[in-house]
């Protein structure tokens, strides 16, 4: 703010000549130097969708209204895309809208959002119970630690698409 009032200043005195013509010169640059790199890849990139969600084959495991757990989740993942994919034909007991998880995401999984820390199975079976899914999808192409996760509540996959689905049966056993 101080640099900023400074040039003003500076660009607001009256000077008539070269070093008039200048001082616009160097502010012309100033502002230059803001515009983004819109050519880098940040600005322009394709997300790894998996098959399953670029064609209809999702109709073939998802019930339109259920309710789905995607993994990986938030920022690790691209499982709110998989959602606008089929036209929000599914509910997902997860979802990325900022950076804190609400308080009972947080004490029935606050490791849903983290890749790094395994989830307790008890906790994931307990979260999969209160959201009431009735699915889970892993991403196959980065599954992190979620199949042993699974495999460690009972719930076994088929591999669809590129997306490893996860049938939920009567719901998992609390631990």
């Amino acid at each position: 703010l101080l640099v900023a009032v400074i040039v003003a200043r500076w660009l607001g005195q009256q000077r008539h000549g070269r070093s008039g013509s200048a001082k616009w010169v160097v502010a012309a640059l100033g502002v230059a130097t803001l515009v983004p790199n819109v050519s880098s890849g940040l600005w322009h990139s394709r997300p790894d969708n998996p098959s399953l969600f670029t064609s209809s084959a999702y109709r073939s495991v998802l019930r339109s209204g259920e309710t789905v757990l995607a993994l990986p989740f938030a920022t690790s993942g691209t499982s709110m895309l998989w959602q606008a994919e089929t036209g929000f034909s599914f509910h997902m007991a997860d979802g990325y809208l900022g950076a804190l998880l609400p308080p009972s995401y947080a004490r029935d999984l606050g490791t849903l959002s983290s890749p790094q820390i395994k989830p307790e199975p008890a906790a994931l079976a307990d979260f999969l119970a209160d959201r009431g899914v009735s699915t889970v999808l892993v991403d196959a192409k980065d599954p992190q630690q979620w199949p042993q996760a699974l495999a460690a509540i009972g719930l076994h996959p088929r591999l669809v698409g590129g997306v490893f689905v996860y049938p939920v049966s009567a719901g998992p056993v609390h631990g």
